[in-house]
C-alpha cells in the first residue's frame, strides 16, 4: 500500500493542530478521496499519539477496538513501518565518525588497562611500585612476596579515560547532525 500525499493535503496536515470539519477541507481545496485520507490519518494519528503516551505497542484487536477499520490499520502498519526506517537511520546517524573513533579508542584503553594492571608490592607496612604486568604473569609465576593489583590507580586510570573520552566525545559533535536529526524528525510529523 502506498500513500499518496498531495501537497495540498500536506500543507493542511503540517498546520493542523485539531481535526478540520469536511466544508473546511473543502474550502482548503482538498478533492473527496484528499478528504478521506486525511481523517483515516487523524485515526492513525490518534493511535500512534494513545502508544506514545502510553507507552505500549497496540495490538491488531487494540487497533480494531481503537475504531480503526481495514484500511486505516494499513495505513497504520505502513507508517509504523515508515518510522522504524527513520529511527534505525537516525540511530546509525547519532554519532559522527570521530565519535566512533573515540569510543572504540577509549573501550581498548580500558582493555588494554585491564590485561595490564599496575602492581605494588608491599613490604613492612610500605606500599612500593612494581610496575605495570600481564595477568597471565601473574598467574603462572606466582610470587612468595606481597605483590597485589593496585587497585587504587587502577581505579583512577579508569576513571581517568571515561572522564577524557567523554569531554573528547562531547567536543567533536557535529553540529549539523543535530539540524538533520530535527529535519528528519520533522519530516515524518
Amino acid at each position: 500500500m502506498s500513500i499518496k500525499i498531495t501537497p495540498k493535503l500536506q500543507q493542511v496536515l503540517n498546520y493542523d493542530t485539531t481535526s478540520f470539519t469536511k466544508d473546511e477541507l473543502k474550502k482548503h481545496g482538498l478533492s473527496e478521496a484528499e478528504i478521506v485520507l486525511y481523517y483515516r490519518l487523524k485515526s492513525v494519528q490518534c493511535a500512534l499519539d494513545y502508544e506514545e503516551e502510553n507507552k505500549v505497542i497496540l495490538t491488531e484487536d487494540g487497533l480494531k477496538r481503537f475504531g480503526l477499520g481495514e484500511e486505516e490499520r494499513n495505513l497504520y502498519h505502513v507508517i509504523k513501518k515508515q518510522q522504524e526506517k527513520t529511527n534505525k537511520k537516525s540511530l546509525s546517524k547519532a554519532m559522527n565518525k570521530k565519535q566512533r573513533a573515540i569510543i572504540i579508542g577509549g573501550i581498548v584503553a580500558i582493555i588494554i588497562m585491564f590485561l595490564f594492571p599496575p602492581y605494588v608490592i608491599y613490604v613492612k607496612h610500605s606500599k612500593i611500585p612494581r610496575g605495570y604486568g600481564s595477568h597471565v604473569n601473574y598467574v603462572l609465576k606466582p610470587s612468595n612476596s606481597n605483590e597485589v593489583i593496585d587497585i587504587g590507580t587502577l581505579s583512577i586510570q579508569y576513571v581517568t579515560i571515561i572522564i577524557i573520552g567523554s569531554l573528547l566525545w562531547i567536543l567533536a559533535r557535529d553540529t549539523k547532525l543535530k539540524d538533520n536529526l530535527k529535519g528528519d524528525q520533522e519530516k515524518t510529523k
